[in-house]
């Protein structure tokens, strides 16, 4: 555990583009799913070369052809330190495409391709954005554009870049594959959003009662919950009260609804979800 403790961020790095080696090489390439980025992108040359060339371009060769000289590129944009773990994770990614290139091939049918590929990068790409890093691609080339086009949003170009690159492997592979890398891209998205945000989901409940002030002390004391009165004022009214917001689980949410209805059932309560809590009882502060 020392020794995780020390270089966690690294360990977590390489775990990560190992991930999405894997899933590349498994699931991508083998079924010509083409989800944008230099990943997508080496798919593309792979087909190429093999077709007009007689032998193919491994991904892992164009995968550091391509992001290498885009760090280079983009060093005073991203900052020194985003720069050393970057390259890391360009090296990791690199090695780990080379050395998962010769698991044998899976040919499963497309669907399953696309829910385990998408679910196995997003795994993989969480864990190396939880750790300040990138593996070059689509980010890079983006943050090149705009550095010189800072008119436009950089996730727009980002989009734009990872559109174009999903459209010549529709040409290339066809309608289908391309409709089931879309649908891959999103199992992805989400996926990261979980890695990144975290899976433990909380609620918030906002509360304005007459009885605010017995409705927290009751919340403080059935559930050790804090509980934050703000100053609120009704615009139609005119009356000024307190609102409380307390972050809390579902499980808590029911037994807080139960526990206001009974002080005062005329009081207003606001539910909203919250993907991601820290401090408190809850998980600590990253």
């Amino acid at each position: 555990m020392a020794f995780y403790d020390k270089y966690n961020e690294y360990i977590d790095i390489i775990i990560g583009v190992t991930l999405l080696a894997i899933s590349l090489n498994v699931f991508f390439v083998p079924n010509n799913l083409v989800t944008g980025g230099v990943a997508g992108l080496g798919i593309i040359i792979l087909e190429l070369s093999e077709t007009f060339l007689g032998f193919g371009i491994p991904i892992w060769v164009t995968n550091i052809s391509i992001n290498l000289p885009l760090l280079l590129l983009t060093y005073k944009i991203n900052g020194k330190a985003m720069f050393y773990k970057t390259l890391f994770g360009i090296a990791s990614l690199t090695a780990a495409l080379s050395i998962t290139e010769h698991i044998p091939n899976i040919y499963p049918d497309l669907t399953i391709a696309t829910i385990f590929g998408g679910a196995l990068v997003g795994i993989g790409a969480g864990l190396v954005i939880r750790r300040g890093a990138t593996t070059g691609g689509t980010v890079l080339m983006a943050a090149l554009i705009h550095h010189f086009m800072k008119h436009v949003k950089f996730t727009s170009i980002q989009l734009f870049i990872d559109v174009v690159i999903i459209l010549i492997g529709m040409f290339i592979f066809g309608v289908i594959e391309t409709m089931y890398a879309i649908v891959s891209i999103f199992i992805t998205i989400k996926v990261i959003d979980a890695m990144v945000q975290g899976l433990q989901s909380a609620k918030a409940a906002v509360i304005l009662s007459q009885k605010s002030e017995e409705v927290s002390k009751a919340l403080i004391a059935s559930m050790e919950r804090g509980v934050t009165a703000i100053p609120a004022r009704g615009v139609y009214s005119g009356e000024s009260k307190d609102m409380l917001l307390c972050i809390m689980s579902q499980k808590e949410l029911v037994k807080t609804k139960a526990l206001v209805k009974k002080i005062d059932p005329t009081a207003f309560v606001m539910v909203a979800s919250v993907t991601e809590v820290m401090g408190a009882n809850f998980k600590p502060l990253e």
